[in-house]
């Protein structure tokens, strides 16, 4: 029975490790999605708020006056939401060690009360 057991747990964990390694191919391809997404959306909403004819603008040779306060609005606000992203995923790193590190230092301090023969 003993070896029935153990035999299911194997193959249960083979399951558990490829279901992880989709997982970890699915996070790279959100991560891809989510910086394609930051680097166009600025972009987006500024040629629609610039396209609306909210801004009086005139054209010289072409090129409309408002071309150069676009191009400058639009390298500032893509880096802006670039940066913000990125401070938030290293943040998120950050506390994800925080909290491991101290989920950590608890298991060590109960194994040494353990140890020591005391009980919560």
């Amino acid at each position: 029975m003993n070896l029935v057991f153990n035999l299911v747990t194997q193959q249960d964990s083979s399951v558990n490790v490829d279901i992880a390694l989709k997982m970890a191919q699915d996070s790279n391809s959100m991560n891809a999605i989510t910086i394609l997404t930051m680097i166009f959306l600025p972009g987006t909403f500024l040629a629609g708020l610039f396209g609306s004819g909210v801004f009086d603008s005139t054209e010289r040779h072409g090129i409309s006056d408002m071309f150069v306060p676009f191009v400058i609005t639009l390298l500032l606000l893509t880096l802006v939401v670039i940066g913000l992203w990125r401070f938030r995923k290293t943040m998120g790193e950050g506390l994800h060690h925080v909290i491991s590190s101290m989920s950590e230092s608890r298991k060590r301090k109960k194994a040494v009360d353990v140890e020591a023969g005391k009980s919560n």
